[in-house]
């Protein structure tokens, strides 16, 4: 859930991204270098699918950890 809720903000991200870059900039990349609202706005608009990545690779340690706990006690129920 969280891997695709990621997924969503960055596309989401990359399209704000498009529409601010062309109307602060007009297409010139070298003034959208040079005007740091746009580096802002880049980091701002990502800042979200970055902590859902996070948030998603967490959920998976937990998980994994979680069967393989449960996979080693239906193991032992099995030998007993």
């Amino acid at each position: 859930m969280y891997r695709i809720l990621a997924t969503l903000f960055a596309i989401v991200g990359m399209v704000v991204l498009g529409v601010v870059y062309i109307k602060l900039s007009n297409g010139d990349i070298s003034v959208a270098l040079k005007n740091p609202v746009l580096i802002v706005s880049l980091l701002f608009t990502f800042l979200p699918a970055f902590v859902l990545s996070l948030i998603a690779v967490k959920a998976e340690r937990k998980l994994s950890v979680l069967v393989e706990s449960m996979s080693n006690k239906d193991s032992t129920k099995e030998t007993e």
